[in-house]
């Protein structure tokens, strides 16, 4: 008995680490890009306005994950995720490789200098991160819901990582610009060139170059590749999805109002009952004997997931899913200057590497302190979002409370670290409530996860780039 509750730990653990690797590539990438800016921001001809081309580039991408949403509404009897997953990998593998070589490559297009190559790199990046959302949860689905708690410590990972290293590093703030000279004034799309990496620098030396930091960044994403591969064609593995597919088809045969001498406490509480007190001459659903009859798996979880969709708490839950994303993923992150530079430059790089950290802790006390009641979900959604309003509504003031003072500092970043707490642990809830729906549930949630991102990124896009509010 020993023995096999130590080679089920040693099968959980291993698969965990696996799932935890796997979950870095969903991010990695534009996280990386991103903790790299302001090295890369001055030896860019659009210098400090590069930041609204990329955020538009990244927008675009989403393209991906609506192609997947509709190709799978399409052919819903297809795990297409099963094709998508290892060619998005691959896609941004060999992205984060030829960023190494060709990333500060320019075009001249109408007259002036754009950096064409990281553009469209960055496009092949975005397009892989926000397709991520929507592939990489159906694919939990083939496991136990265990399973969820590591990915999302990976996907937690794939922002803190690179945000150390770009720390170690070094970075600079210095706000001045090197800008080359132009004196050409005809279309010419063939004509490139390469900045020098030496005179763009402003201020201070980084400890390695950008194209080592994109090196990097290659690293994480062939491990997610790999790990990808190796949980499914693993044997542990294939006997993990095969105790889920069981689980599955049990949690789908049990009738809607479960007699007590087969009531399963993991069944989803997304999933409606109907009271036997309810109408008295209403007929009970027909019970289905789990000793005498054979089970279908595939039929039986494809009738299982639209009880589950059409509940109201459901579709509750996902609002409030939708709204913390465009928040903690689109808005929030757009504004940290705004909201964190009038306490000074240390509440700024407290603001994002402590942000960066709580991410995967808070995934990481999903562990131990869990719970599925969909009331618990609403109030932590509430108060994230509540606290992501409140960061808003600061960045937005001429003059914020306490600016200049320690409390201040004290302020804004204790606001900002339990927002990313409590949003973070309430994405974990979220999704391994989901995860126990089925298939289709992970597949909305993703798809409901990248929409806010999608509404929160554009919309602070406009406020800052066209309104007088910031």
């Amino acid at each position: 008995m020993a023995i096999q509750l130590d080679r089920a730990f040693g099968v959980r653990f291993t698969l965990s680490i696996l799932f935890c690797f796997f979950g870095v590539g969903s991010w990695v990438a534009i996280n990386g890009l991103w903790s790299e800016i302001p090295i890369i921001v001055p030896q860019t001809p659009e210098c400090w306005t590069l930041l609204s081309y990329l955020s538009v580039i990244i927008q675009l991408a989403n393209i991906g994950p609506i192609a997947f949403t509709v190709s799978n509404s399409l052919w819903q009897k297809k795990s297409l995720e099963i094709y998508v997953i290892p060619v998005i990998l691959v896609v941004g593998t060999v992205a984060c490789i030829l960023l190494t070589q060709f990333w500060q490559y320019t075009t001249v297009i109408a007259g002036d200098l754009h950096s064409t190559s990281l553009f469209i790199l960055t496009f092949f990046l975005a397009l892989v991160d926000c397709t991520s959302s929507v592939t990489f949860f159906p694919f939990l689905a083939n496991f136990p819901s265990y399973y969820i708690t590591p990915f999302f410590i990976g996907e937690g990972l794939s922002g803190f990582i690179p945000s150390i290293i770009a720390l170690i590093q070094g970075t600079t703030t210095d706000e001045t610009c090197w800008s080359p000279p132009l004196n050409i004034t005809t279309w010419n799309l063939s004509e490139t060139s390469a900045l020098s990496s030496s005179a763009a620098q402003t201020s201070g030396e980084p400890l390695f170059e950008v194209h080592i930091f994109f090196y990097v960044l290659f690293a994480m994403m062939s491990l997610s590749l790999l790990s990808y591969v190796l949980l499914n064609v693993l044997p542990m593995s294939k006997a993990e999805q095969m105790k889920a597919g069981k689980l599955s088809g049990l949690q789908s045969v049990l009738p809607t109002s479960p007699p007590p001498e087969i009531e399963d406490p993991k069944v989803s509480s997304f999933q409606t009952s109907s009271s036997s007190s309810g109408s008295s001459g209403s007929e009970q659903a027909p019970m289905i004997s789990l000793s005498n009859s054979p089970v279908d798996l595939q039929a039986l979880q494809i009738a299982m997931f639209h009880p589950t969709l059409a509940t109201k708490k459901f579709v509750m839950v996902m609002l409030l899913l939708t709204t913390m994303c465009a928040f903690s993923n689109g808005i929030i992150p757009s504004i940290q200057t705004y909201m964190a530079i009038p306490y000074g430059n240390i509440a700024f790089h407290l603001v994002v590497n402590l942000g960066n950290i709580t991410n995967p802790l808070a995934c990481f006390a999903s562990f131990w302190i869990t719970t599925k009641k969909v009331w618990v979900i609403v109030v932590l959604s509430c108060v994230g979002i509540g606290l992501s309003v409140f960061l808003f509504t600061i960045a937005t003031l001429a003059s914020p409370p306490l600016a200049g003072s320690t409390a201040g500092v004290v302020m804004i970043v204790g606001s900002a670290v339990c927002s990313v707490a409590v949003v973070s642990y309430t994405k974990v809830l979220i999704g391994s409530m989901c995860r126990d729906s089925g298939r289709r549930a992970l597949l909305w949630c993703g798809v409901f996860t990248q929409l806010g991102s999608f509404c929160g990124a554009l919309t602070v896009f406009v406020l800052i780039n066209f309104t007088t509010l910031f």
